[in-house]
């Protein structure tokens, strides 16, 4: 049994043979000691002690518990021993334990236990506590920590049980497990491998199973021989120990703000990336994900802080810092993920750290038996929405309502006239389609003979014609380029190790194909985690990972083939009648010849990433790390395009371009780590490093045209004739940081820490080189004052607050120096007078500014955490401040300016303020066979941008496509709100036109019935471009993620939702499908137009004329965002240990899950979840535009895990 020594006295008793008969001779009379003034020992050595009584007098003189199984100890003399002020109790435990084949392990509560095995020549005893001092012999059982006997007279009724304990969360066996009988100091551990043996004293025994990080567990032992059990982590543990930069902490003791996401929870969700994963976990934190296979992931921490530079986090995985390519790392390698939210956490990694620091441990090994796991899903995905288009008739009879509107008529019959469907009363849908227009059967020019599929014949459109048969229904163009698409995914891992060496070995691969076909995503990898313990003072160890990824993809943004499928007419089918793609050169690209060109042209991406290190215990509480890490990915893409002779935008030679970079990064991190322990009351952490990182980027790319052949095999630029670009870049950049951190507690009440970086960045001049970031945070363990302690239902109460500064360095590497460049086109000149040659020269290719400085983020946290019911409910609220200044702005150049580009200087500022909340309840029914959690968060921030470049006037806009930009980022509003005129209805008449200011400056045209009625904002009397104003933010007013799991026997169900409300969206695609703007299809929407006998409509009257003037950016493109969305739902099933131990496996899980599988929105586009319309800097300066994005699919899975 354990023991947690403590001072005791038993008198000496001695029963005699009328109890349990057991003779005299088998009696032990044991005189245990009382601090240390009795000894117990073999009488013929006085100077010698038992063991055990020496641990108890080091337990009460070094004021700390020693656990010991009685087997381990029992018979054990030592000889005289001394301390001496200066020994510390390892030193005197080593010097005690070693002679006798034992040592000791210190637990995270601080208890020491003593642990090795020895032939005990003495069988293992009871002890009953209704008669102390006696002892009792009984039988031994191999692995026997204590056999237990409440009194002698039942000593009869005991019998041994065995059994093994793992972890629910991955079928692991736990080593280290304290099961005791309840009621009783009397019990057991499980083994390396979980397993246990145990003598109880009769049925009615309860076994207590109870683990650090655990949930504690009862069983009754009932008819039981033979025990199964399954811990279940406890993720409210206040011990529970969190990364927190070059360091880990106690949960306990964090006083910024940090939050905790289970790799259980994040692998929940079927996705190609941690981030996508990261979804709705965090409060604070908004993701925003890109539907395609191997897509990217928005992630931002509390708002947005940087317009024109990056606001991407900071990730670092294992010690070693990325800002990108999540796309490469196995999330099922993942172990923990914490996020730093605040300052005074995420200023230790200064310069990258202004958007927040994501840390990601991957999983390590750990002393045991070796484990093999296997864990597999297969899924299908089919689109969640499809837009409303308009079938063939509709289309034609939209096209006569424009024609009469705009007076397109015969002036002799009065009717349309149209090249496609002819002259009558009504529009004819004819049976064939062609360049010149439609035409009916019997029209000689479309007699198979006259084929040609060829534009460059001569012949072509006199003789010879590309024709196809019209579609007389409507071609579904939008399920002609959608699918039902599977996804499978397949990891393999193997951990085991000892006290001296722990490996942890992955290989995994993924595959998804895409919604929109000939879109797919493939990924590769292999990951090597060691550590080896070297003298016991030195540790070396290594993290590596291999990925290779194969992506095939097209553009995702505005012209991309989701968004062609809206615009192709729904009369042209997808063949024409030479089995060639349909377009007869006369309408919009073809959506589905893009991608089917496109299937063949892979982005290949090759990346090792990972560590080596080594730590040293120069003395006691001192230890010396060293880390080389390194990032190098390298990417490589061939992307043919054959000829498109039914286009007349694509090019009609086939043309080559090949594109490739890599990219490298080394980090090389020293830290001096002190901890200690200062008497009762003063808990104090330290350390100091250095850190220098070196990035190198190139790129190419190279473009050819004319070749011969378009088979595959012939894809490379010596089978191209013609040159038409080549191109290339690169960066070499240095960062140098020196920085240390201090962590002081006393009493666990009051905490106290303190943070200073300075980092020396080559992207700016020497003068402004280095950047100072300090960061401050304490805590106030309420809980632990005299006026709390009565109140039973608070386990935990503590006030947090931190103050900090970051910096931002994602600037162009040369932004201090002015650059130069050459240019055919626009830097040569005939300076020799000739006509037929240029001689090559130099131009300003940017401005430089030698007196940037970094950007400057300060942050203020105000924190509450709260554990109440003895840990049933945890909350966790966050208050901040985050006022970024010297904001890195580059500045528009001007016309006057030439080719040449302005830098980036320190003009601007932004604010966001906010406030996050984690409520968090566990619960238990059922006897405790039902056990659940619920878990809510929410968050809320406001961003305002405090300063810009000349004054509150200017503004920075953000993309421009078909339409000029929608969105503004300008002093006193968010970044990237909208920009534009207010619709206030339609004119219902002639007279209220007429009222009206001249909108356009065309009264005849615009100030009509059925027109659009503009606000006049400035009322001056005419509508014009001073009248446009803020029209809404794509900001949410909050965003919440509700997280709920049960576990009932074998069965587990976890259930997520997500969501975000009150932001805008600007639904760009009406611009192409509400409006008369292009020749390509409509929405169904066109159909509630007005005429006078639909005054009620949504839609101005029909008028292509006019559509150009209504269409500019308006709140009628303006939509609310707001959504709730089924983001997960998981059944498993765990099979009986029982019985899959039969066939040699520990733990088998099987599940089903549905991701994505409903959403409530009143957004009327494809998916309210609008992306980034690109990524890196400056990006944010146009949220919220849904220019287009590959949808969300809506995904079924099936997976198991297997592990043994």
């Amino acid at each position: 049994m354990f023991h947690r020594l403590r001072q005791q006295y038993f008198g000496a008793l001695l029963l005699g043979s009328l109890l349990a008969g057991i003779s005299p001779g088998r009696a032990q009379l044991v005189l245990l000691a009382q601090g240390a003034t009795q000894q117990r020992g073999n009488p013929s050595s006085p100077q010698s002690k038992q063991l055990k009584d020496v641990l108890n007098d080091l337990s009460r003189q070094y004021g700390v518990d020693i656990l010991f199984a009685e087997r381990i100890v029992d018979g054990i003399q030592v000889g005289s021993y001394a301390t001496t002020t200066h020994q510390n109790i390892e030193q005197i435990l080593n010097k005690l334990l070693k002679p006798h084949g034992l040592s000791y392990r210190k637990m995270k509560n601080g208890s020491l236990l003593i642990r090795g095995s020895r032939t005990n020549p003495n069988p293992p005893v009871s002890f009953s506590p209704q008669h102390p001092g006696i002892e009792i012999p009984l039988a031994s059982l191999p692995g026997t920590g204590v056999i237990a006997s409440p009194t002698l007279a039942s000593a009869s009724l005991s019998f041994p049980v065995q059994g093994r304990v793992t972890a629910s969360d991955n079928g692991d066996g736990l080593p280290g497990v304290t099961i005791t009988i309840k009621g009783t100091t009397q019990g057991t551990t499980t083994d390396g491998s979980g397993n246990f043996q145990l003598t109880v004293p009769g049925p009615d025994a309860v076994l207590v199973f109870s683990f650090v990080g655990y949930q504690a567990l009862e069983q009754t032992v009932g008819n039981q021989r033979t025990f199964t059990v399954q811990l279940t982590p406890d993720t409210k543990s206040l011990n529970e120990v969190v990364v927190v930069g070059y360091s880990t902490q106690a949960k306990r003791d964090v006083t910024g703000s940090v939050s905790t996401v289970s790799a259980k929870d994040l692998q929940a969700v079927p996705a190609n990336n941690v981030g996508q994963q990261l979804q709705g976990r965090v409060a604070g934190v908004t993701i925003g994900n890109d539907g395609q296979p191997g897509g990217n992931v928005m992630v931002r921490i509390r708002g947005i802080g940087s317009i024109t530079g990056g606001n991407d986090p900071l990730y670092i995985i294992d010690g070693v810092p990325t800002q990108g390519g999540l796309n490469q790392i196995n999330p099922n390698d993942v172990e923990t993920l914490q996020v730093l939210k605040d300052a005074s956490t995420a200023s230790i990694y200064g310069a990258r750290a202004s958007n927040g620091v994501v840390i990601i441990t991957t999983k390590k090994g750990k002393q045991g038996q070796s484990k093999i796991t296997y864990d597999a899903f297969y899924g299908v995905q089919t689109p969640t929405k499809s837009p409303e288009m308009l079938n063939t008739q509709q289309y034609a009879d939209v096209v006569w309502q424009n024609y009469r509107n705009i007076g397109n008529v015969s002036p002799t019959t009065g009717n349309p006239v149209d090249a496609t469907f002819g002259d009558g009363a009504q529009p004819r849908i004819p049976d064939y389609l062609l360049l010149q227009g439609g035409a009916m059967e019997g029209d000689p020019r479309v007699a198979p003979a006259n084929y040609t599929n060829n534009p460059k014949d001569p012949q072509y459109g006199i003789s010879k014609f590309m024709f196809a048969q019209a579609n007389k229904t409507g071609t579904d163009w939008w399920n002609t380029v959608m699918q039902t698409a599977p996804m499978q995914s397949h990891n393999l891992s193997v951990t085991g190790g000892n006290a001296q060496n722990r490996y942890a070995i992955s290989g995994s691969y993924y595959a998804q194909d895409g919604i929109v076909k000939f879109t797919s995503f493939k990924r590769y990898s292999l990951r090597a985690n060691t550590e080896f313990t070297i003298k016991k003072n030195i540790r070396v160890g290594e993290n590596l990972q291999f990925a290779y990824t194969d992506q095939v993809a097209g553009l995702i943004r505005d012209e991309n083939s989701a968004v062609l499928a809206y615009q192709m007419p729904p009369f042209m089918p997808i063949y024409d009648v030479g089995g060639n793609f349909a377009g007869g050169r006369s309408w919009v690209d073809h959506p589905y010849t893009r991608l089917y060109r496109n299937r063949d042209n892979h982005g290949y991406t090759s990346r090792v990433f990972g560590n080596v290190y080594a730590e040293v215990d120069l003395i006691k509480d001192l230890t010396l790390r060293t880390s080389l890490g390194v990032d190098n990915s390298n990417w490589n893409l061939s992307n043919f395009a054959p000829a498109a002779p039914e286009s007349f935008l694509l090019a009609q030679n086939a043309q080559l371009q090949v594109s490739s970079n890599y990219n490298l990064n080394i980090t090389w991190t020293n830290t001096l780590a002190y901890k200690k322990r200062l008497g009762d009351f003063h808990n104090l952490s330290a350390f100091v490093g250095t850190e220098a990182v070196r990035n190198k980027y190139r790129d190419f790319s190279t473009s050819k045209a004319n070749f011969a052949f378009e088979n595959p095999d012939f894809q490379y630029l010596n089978a191209g004739s013609t040159v038409l670009s080549s191109s290339g870049s690169g960066s070499d950049t240095r960062l140098f940081s020196v920085f240390g951190k201090v962590d002081y507690a006393f009493k666990e009440r009051f905490l106290l820490s303190a943070t200073l970086r300075r980092d020396a960045s080559s992207r700016f001049a020497p003068t402004y080189r280095w950047g100072t970031f300090p960061a401050f945070s304490a805590g106030w363990r309420l809980s632990e004052e005299s006026f709390l302690k009565g109140v039973s239902f608070i386990d935990d109460l503590k006030l947090r607050a931190g103050w900090g500064q970051t910096g931002n360095q994602e600037i162009n590497p040369y932004n201090q120096y002015t650059t130069y460049g050459s240019n055919l086109n626009s830097s040569s000149y005939p300076i020799n007078g000739a006509n037929t040659t240029v001689v090559p020269g130099f131009e300003v290719a940017a401005q430089g500014n030698p007196t940037a400085q970094w950007e400057a983020q300060t942050m203020t946290n105000l924190g509450l955490d709260v554990t109440l019911f003895k840990g049933k409910l945890d909350v966790t609220l966050d208050a901040y401040n985050r006022q970024s200044s010297k904001l890195l702005l580059e500045i528009p150049s001007p016309a006057t300016d030439g080719q040449n580009r302005r830098p980036a200087v320190n003009i601007g500022g932004i604010r966001n303020r906010g406030f996050d909340a984690l409520v968090n309840y566990h619960g238990s029914a059922v006897n405790n066979e039902l056990k659940f959690d619920i878990g809510l968060n929410w968050s809320t921030y406001r961003n305002v941008v405090t300063d810009l470049y000349g004054g509150p006037e200017s503004f920075i806009t953000g993309f421009a496509t078909r339409q000029p930009s929608v969105t503004r980022t300008k002093v006193g509003h968010p970044i990237s709100s909208f920009y534009g005129f207010v619709i206030d209805g339609i004119f219902q008449s002639q007279e209220e036109a007429d009222a009206h200011p001249t909108q356009g400056g065309d009264r005849a045209l615009y100030n009509k019935p059925g027109r659009f009625k503009f606000r006049d904002v400035n009322g001056d009397g005419a509508i014009d471009d001073s009248d446009q104003t803020f029209i809404g933010s794509p900001h949410p007013k909050f965003t919440y993620g509700l997280n709920l799991s049960a576990q009932y026997k074998g069965f587990d169900l976890a259930l997520f939702f997500q969501g975000v409300s009150g932001n805008d969206l600007y639904n760009y695609q009406k611009w192409r499908t509400d409006f008369q703007n292009f020749t390509g299809n409509r929405s169904v929407r066109i159909l509630d137009s007005w005429t006078p006998e639909n005054r009620d409509a949504v839609l101005p009257q029909i008028n292509s004329l006019a559509a150009g003037y209504e269409s500019q950016a308006s709140t009628y493109f303006i939509e609310k965002g707001s959504y709730l969305r089924g983001k997960n739902l998981q059944i498993g099933y765990t099979l009986p240990t029982t019985l899959v131990n039969k066939v040699k496996v520990d733990r088998l899980r099987v599940y089903v899950q549905g991701t994505n599988f409903f959403t409530s929105t009143n957004y009327s586009g494809l998916d309210p979840e609008v992306n980034l319309a690109n990524y890196g800097g400056g990006a944010d300066r146009d949220i919220g535009v849904d220019r287009g994005v590959y949808p969300l699919a809506r995904t079924f899975t099936v997976g198991l895990s297997l592990t043994f």
